[in-house]
């Protein structure tokens, strides 16, 4: 059922730390190296047989700052979003007083039910 949203959310805070307690084990950088792995296979590139062609397109982008690294994903993410971006900052700039914390929680609430809705 790709685009619709279940009855009961799957991406309860249980659900998403206890589906893989391996996870809670892990560094951060060692969560990454995971991400960055799903990634690529997400994108297309099988891992590990294109390991050093990611790592080598990826090699520009190590001297950006976070905040560039963010803008660099939402520039990416606003070519395949059908309203564009007039309409993506009108909405974007209606989120007043929501804390980084409470933005950060909901992204992740939304890429737990998307790649939960689509695989």
């Amino acid at each position: 059922m790709a685009g619709t949203f279940p009855v009961e959310p799957r991406c309860t805070p249980e659900g998403i730390l206890t589906d893989f307690p391996c996870l809670n084990c892990l560094s951060e950088t060692q969560l990454l190296k995971m991400l960055l792995v799903l990634m690529a296979r997400g994108t297309g590139f099988p891992w590990p047989e294109y390991r050093g062609m990611v790592l080598e397109m990826t090699a520009c982008n190590t001297n950006l700052s976070k905040r560039q690294m963010l803008i660099t994903i939402v520039d990416a993410m606003l070519y395949a979003d059908v309203n564009g971006y007039e309409d993506t900052l009108k909405n974007a700039l209606q989120l007043e007083g929501i804390s980084p914390a409470q933005l950060l929680a909901g992204i992740t609430q939304l890429i737990c039910r998307y790649f939960k809705e689509n695989t």
